[in-house]
């Protein structure tokens, strides 16, 4: 078939989550990767939003940098984001997003000041604004997708800025990150990567993990 769709199974998903903070505001998930039979490859991430927190556009933008996040930072000084780091072989003017929210590409964050992810500079960082209504969590935030020249995978981060919805601390900025799967520029795997930070997860995880990868396989182009 020339259009073949990979359905990274859920648990790739999970396992890719591994190493999240406790406040997971927004977070990205690797659903699926699309072979678009071009030489290019849609990755669709599908992104909720925690129960205690919502995603607003008050504020300015951010296109790099950090955002202030430490520990009573006002949130309504810059729109609420989630940046996905090192997504290598971006096809330019790929992207798509749900209604309200606004692409960015950069080669240095932006990032929430608490976290720390691992960001290549060489590499582009995608992000994606709030930039429509506030959205109050729990909330399925819909599919996000962005081509890759790529369809060979690894772990990489990535980080959020959002609200706090609830408690003393509601409208203050709540950070968090997070492991998820991006395409490589070399060195990436058809098979299934070790855990995340040396985390090991439950045999049936690992075992729905590697099915998922051996599937990823089909993708990555022979170099000899």
């Amino acid at each position: 078939m020339r259009f073949k769709t990979l359905m990274v199974v859920a648990a790739l998903g999970a396992f890719a989550l591994a190493v999240p903070t406790a406040e997971a505001a927004i977070t990205p998930t690797l659903i699926s990767v699309t072979d678009n039979g071009d030489g290019t490859f849609t990755y669709t991430y599908n992104v909720n939003l925690a129960e205690d927190q919502n995603a607003e556009p008050d504020g300015a933008y951010q296109p790099s940098g950090t955002t202030p996040t430490g520990s009573g930072a006002s949130s309504d000084l810059f729109k609420d984001y989630f940046t996905i780091y090192d997504f290598a072989g971006l096809v330019g003017g790929s992207w798509t997003q749900p209604a309200g929210w606004a692409p960015s590409i950069s080669l240095t964050g932006p990032t929430p000041d608490s976290t720390n992810p691992a960001d290549d500079p060489n590499l582009i960082n995608f992000t994606w604004f709030r930039d429509g209504a506030a959205i109050n969590g729990p909330a399925d935030l819909g599919n996000f997708t962005l081509d890759s020249s790529l369809g060979t995978v690894w772990y990489d981060n990535y980080t959020s800025d959002a609200t706090r919805s609830e408690g003393d601390t509601a409208g203050t900025a709540v950070a968090s990150i997070g492991t998820v799967v991006v395409p490589q520029i070399e060195g990436g795997t058809s098979f299934p990567p070790p855990p995340p930070n040396g985390q090991v997860g439950e045999p049936g995880t690992l075992l729905l993990l590697g099915s998922g990868l051996l599937g990823l396989g089909l993708f990555r182009r022979k170099n000899n």
